[in-house]
């Protein structure tokens, strides 16, 4: 590893500075979740994942009015693009998610901006791929962060 530049260090140095710290097991990898969360209107979105710069994968849990809703994602900068016969572009059809167990547990009911979350996260959910790829994914732990 080089000497001047320990990814993990910096992770752990960026983690203690911005007290953004998740204990979040996702697809069972937790070391470089990242927690972030933003109030958009009445919207508390809280984004918990990891990015290379170029892949990030993870969730997003969305609370609005005591109720929220799990949200995964992946994204890539590896573009491929499929046509048909015809020269069309092939839209690829988004996977569709169905959780088997959910549960979000916040230090409080209401939020602002500034504000420091606490909570506890649990589900598992079950991936529905284009050709019927299943893919299980689940995520469980701790976390805490400020309001942006």
């Amino acid at each position: 590893m080089n000497a001047l530049y320990d990814p993990k260090e910096f992770y752990e140095d960026s983690m203690s500075l911005n007290k953004n710290t998740s204990f979040v097991i996702y697809d069972n990898d937790y070391h470089e979740n990242i927690c972030k969360a933003e109030m958009i209107n009445d919207t508390l979105r809280i984004n918990f994942g990891y990015s290379t710069g170029f892949s990030s994968t993870g969730f997003n849990v969305q609370y609005i009015d005591k109720k929220y809703k799990i949200i995964p994602y992946y994204s890539s900068d590896n573009i491929a693009i499929f046509v048909d016969e015809n020269g069309n572009e092939i839209q690829e059809k988004r996977s569709k998610y169905f959780f088997n167990n959910q549960k979000l547990i916040l230090d409080k009911a209401n939020y602002k901006k500034g504000d420091s979350i606490y909570g506890y996260i649990n589900f598992s959910s079950l991936e529905v791929g284009e050709n019927q790829k299943n893919i299980n994914h689940s995520g469980k732990g701790y976390f805490r962060t400020k309001i942006q």
